[in-house]
C-alpha cells in the first residue's frame, strides 16, 4: 500500500458534489464496485482574505459622500496611502479571525480515479469491493 502525502482529500461520484470522506460516496450511491469511478481532489481552504478589498470599501464610502454631498465631497478619502489601506485591511483580517470561521473550500487538483486506486493507495476504506 502506497503511502500518500498529508494533504486533505475529498471525494465525488460525478465530479460535481464532493464530500470529505470517500465512505459517505461509496454509501450515498452504493459505488462499492473496484473500477467505479471516483473523483478525488484536494481541498483549498478559503480564508476571509479572499472575500475583502479594502480599496472597494473605501471607494464605496467616497460614492456615498458623493451622492450625499457632491462636488463637496470630491476630495473625500483621497489622502489614503496605500500603506494606510494595507494596515486597515489587516486590522480588519485580525478582527474577523478572532470574530468568524471561514470553513468552506473549493476543490483543486481533480483526478479521475478507481475506487481499487484509492483502497489500495490510503488502505483506509472499510468497504469489500465486488
Amino acid at each position: 500500500m502506497a503511502q500518500t502525502e498529508d494533504k486533505d482529500y475529498c471525494y465525488s461520484h460525478d465530479g460535481e458534489y464532493y464530500y470529505n470522506d470517500i465512505e459517505d460516496v461509496v454509501d450515498m450511491y452504493e459505488c462499492s464496485y473496484a473500477d467505479a469511478k471516483i473523483y478525488r481532489g484536494t481541498k483549498k481552504l478559503f480564508t476571509h482574505t479572499d472575500f475583502i478589498d479594502v480599496e472597494e470599501i473605501i471607494e464605496q464610502m467616497q460614492n456615498r459622500a458623493w451622492d450625499e454631498a457632491g462636488e463637496y465631497a470630491d476630495e473625500y478619502l483621497s489622502e489614503i496611502k496605500r500603506s494606510d489601506i494595507n494596515e486597515l485591511q489587516q486590522i480588519i483580517l485580525e478582527w474577523l479571525d478572532k470574530k468568524a470561521s471561514c470553513n468552506f473550500y473549493d476543490i483543486e487538483s481533480i483526478e479521475e480515479m478507481t475506487l481499487k486506486d484509492i483502497v489500495e493507495e490510503t488502505g483506509t476504506l472499510s468497504v469489500d469491493l465486488k
